[in-house]
């Protein structure tokens, strides 16, 4: 039982990610300006993911 109450809560989390991951994109986006913060986009990726993680 306690299985498939687990499977849910992680869907979940995961859109609740994909969310504010892009929520985080675009704030992180709009303050650090692109000539004094050149973050690639491969960076753009993981900083958002860490911190989510954080």
């Amino acid at each position: 039982r306690p299985s498939p109450p687990s499977q849910p809560p992680l869907k979940q989390k995961k859109q609740k990610k994909v969310i504010r991951f892009r929520s985080f994109s675009t704030s992180r986006l709009r303050f650090p300006p692109p000539a004094t913060h050149p973050i690639p986009k491969g960076m753009l990726i993981v900083m958002p993911k860490q911190v989510l993680f954080d």
